[in-house]
């Protein structure tokens, strides 16, 4: 975010203050006159309709008061709270420096000299995010004097970026044409003017910016290529709309360049050609190296055919990317529910120790592929701008409370201290994404106890400064080896661990700390490293988390509730994957669910044609029939006979949001992904139903 700097009590910066006055002193103006009486409020509010009527915010601000108004729209472009309301200083600050100059500028001629503006500028919104925006802007005088200035600003990001694209493709255009050594060259064929680039000049050896004549030019050209090269100019200009050519030019010291052409002809409405232009090439090189200009042509032509087809190529497998990732985190969760799915049963039923200790390295390893397999998926989102952010208010200090309980079991393991260090000022409530809260720092922790072998790891938490959208500084220290200055610029990429030996000690995709600043950066904030070999390293991170409006409400003081059953309730699992029945049937049976199974999608609407089902859990990806359609056709078949509505909830391995959205717009009622626990079928199974409470659920035996 911009700094904002410190502002004047009044609200004017110094030089706004000393060109009101000068207005004030009753200088003549042209425009000068007797304004409209009326309240700022009602100016501003007149002003706001007008913005939204162009799809943009107004602004007012009074320079006897120095109270500045800001439309709600004109809040929102500046991504600050509804109730933010800033002074003439504050707003300024928003603009980047360069703009902010201009801005000024303008401000001073409209108080001085009456004009109105309009600008394109550039700000950095409370949020740290730069955009482009038109601000216009124009005074009100009273008795000679500027009382007031008001405007509207809409945001252009969009078209300042395509007009960025623009230019750049110009520039690298003329960087390819220079780097290429290529000349550019147009002749006026009625008026026999030609215009040169400089290349042209230098491969002729003439002086640039000399007068070229088609005639000048063929004294150039090679007296055996000459009658050639005329002919097909001829049959171009004749009817032909490209002119391609291949000669050779004499030069004054009598020495021979090739050159080769490429040319467009243009012609006027009855079809008389009026104008040629075109490229030419050196290719002397080349054609002494290959002994034939045309080959070294077509051999350029297929080389740009070539960079097509592995542009289309490219294009392709992006597109093809989050199919990818879909049927990648189908064909691996699948499994992985069966292997999971069956080991939560086990652990349910009497075991000996040593087969609770196998089962327990078991479950220790599905769950650590299956962390691998969401760490790669989490990466493609954020990398592919999938991710989606949730915004709520949480306590922050319950948060990193949460990590610590889940990670002192390990760090006492390998006899380290796991520290928590929170600042009492830290507001109760935060407004934020608890989750990739948790995510980040439960990275960095989980890191930090790899790499340490004693001594401690200590989280802090404290406020990192105010301002609009004031920082929180979530910082993670540990004792261990630390991190030479060499590799420190390397920690962030994608599959980079600094051990990459063969025989590494410590696991891991090189993927933890790439996610992490992804999304910081995706929040708004930053991550930054401080270390010194033999002295531990330090990992902040810095996250807008914002005091929330209302206070969390009261945590429940309760004790939890008895597990559930749902004794005799009918549900009807479809699934194709034989495993996946098995460990689904297992699992609501295990709930006291009566289970019928179906492995399509029309074997599911034959079932639920001849059977009442309270639930039905249905597989998204299936042979013959998948899920979605057979939801479509469930739905179809309840309104042309006024059926009662059958809950569905999805079953899948796909993790992205957009398969929740797509399970939801055909008519499914819930979703869970794969692999699910015994928890999540019995969250799920409560929304259609009143279970009675167990004492408990008893091991099977």
């Amino acid at each position: 975010m911009p700094d904002r700097g410190e502002f004047q009590a009044d609200g004017l910066p110094d030089f706004m203050r000393a060109l009101s006055n000068q207005t004030g002193s009753g200088a003549a103006h042209p425009s000068s006159g007797t304004a409209r009486d009326g309240d700022l409020t009602y100016g501003h509010r007149m002003l706001g309709r007008i913005g939204r009527m162009a799809e943009g915010g107004s602004w007012e601000l009074d320079l006897e008061s120095g109270q500045m108004l800001w439309s709600p729209e004109v809040r929102c472009l500046h991504e600050v709270p509804p109730d933010y309301q800033p002074d003439l200083a504050q707003s300024l600050a928003f603009f980047a420096p360069s703009d902010r100059s201009a801005l000024e500028t303008a401000l001073n001629h409209a108080i001085r000299e009456g004009r109105s503006w309009d600008l394109e500028c550039q700000i950095v919104t409370a949020t740290g995010r730069p955009i482009w925006i038109q601000c216009t802007g124009e005074p009100e005088f009273r008795s000679g004097a500027c009382v007031r200035l008001q405007g509207w600003c809409r945001v252009i990001t969009e078209r300042k970026e395509a007009e960025l694209r623009a230019r750049e493709s110009t520039e690298r255009m003329e960087l390819a044409l220079r780097a290429a050594n290529i000349g550019v060259w147009d002749w006026n064929v009625t008026s026999d003017q030609t215009i040169w680039t400089d290349r042209m000049y230098e491969m002729y050896e003439w002086e640039p910016g000399s007068e070229v004549s088609y005639d000048r030019f063929r004294s150039r050209v090679h007296p055996d290529d000459l009658a050639e090269h005329e002919v097909e100019v001829a049959a171009a200009l004749a009817s032909g709309s490209v002119l391609k050519t291949s000669f050779r030019i004499v030069l004054d010291d009598g020495s021979i360049r090739y050159v080769a052409n490429h040319a467009e002809v243009q012609r006027d409405a009855q079809g008389i050609a009026v104008r040629v232009v075109g490229m030419e090439f050196d290719v002397t090189a080349r054609k002494l190296a290959e002994q034939a200009a045309q080959r070294s042509l077509a051999e350029a032509e297929a080389a740009r055919q070539t960079l097509a087809e592995e542009m289309i190529r490219a294009e392709a497998a992006n597109r093809a990317k989050g199919d990818f990732l879909a049927v990648m985190s189908h064909e691996i969760r699948t499994p992985l529910h069966g292997v999971l799915g069956m080991a939560r049963l086990l652990s349910s039923t009497r075991l000996s120790r040593g087969q609770s200790q196998m089962l327990s390295t078991l479950m220790h390893s599905g769950e650590c592929l299956l962390g691998l397999i969401n760490d790669i998926l989490d990466f493609s989102k954020v990398e592919a701008g999938k991710l989606d952010l949730t915004q709520t208010a949480f306590d922050l200090r319950a948060v990193l409370r949460s990590i610590v309980e889940l990670m002192e079991p390990k760090a006492l393991e390998q006899g380290l201290e796991l520290v928590l260090v929170a600042d009492p000022d830290l507001p109760a409530a935060c407004w934020g994404d608890p989750n990739r809260v948790r995510q980040i720092v439960l990275n960095l922790v989980s890191n930090a106890i790899k790499f340490t072998a004693k001594g401690r790891v200590t989280i802090e938490a404290a406020h990192a400064g105010q301002g609009p959208m004031p920082l929180t500084r979530i910082s993670v220290t540990d004792t261990g080896p630390g991190i030479p200055a060499a590799q420190i610029g390397c920690l962030f990429e994608r599959f980079t661990q600094l051990d990459n030996s063969g025989g590494r000690r410590h696991g891991g995709t090189g993927l933890g700390l790439a996610i992490v600043l992804r999304l910081a950066q995706r929040m708004g904030g930053d991550v930054f490293v401080h270390s010194e070999v033999g002295a531990g390293a330090c990992f902040t991170v810095l996250l807008p988390l914002p005091k929330a409006a209302e206070p969390l409400p009261a945590a429940e003081t309760a004790p939890a509730p008895a597990p559930r059953r749902f004794d005799g309730m009918p549900v009807l699992l479809v699934d194709d994957h034989p495993v996946n029945r098995l460990v689904g049937k297992k699992m609501l049976e295990r709930l006291g669910c009566a289970v019928d199974l179906a492995s399509t999608g029309r074997e599911a609407l034959e079932s639920i044609e001849s059977s009442d089902y309270r639930v039905v859990f249905m597989d998204c990806n299936m042979p013959e029939m998948d899920g979605y359609e057979a939801t479509i056709a469930l739905r179809e078949r309840e309104a042309s006979t006024d059926g009662q509505h059958l809950p569905v909830v999805a079953l899948t391995a796909s993790a992205f949001k957009g398969d929740r959205d797509r399970c939801l717009a055909v008519g499914m009622d819930a979703f869970v992904t794969k692999p699910f626990s015994l928890e999540d079928l019995q969250r799920t199974l409560a929304m259609w139903s009143s279970p009675q409470p167990e004492e408990e659920l008893s091991p099977t035996p």
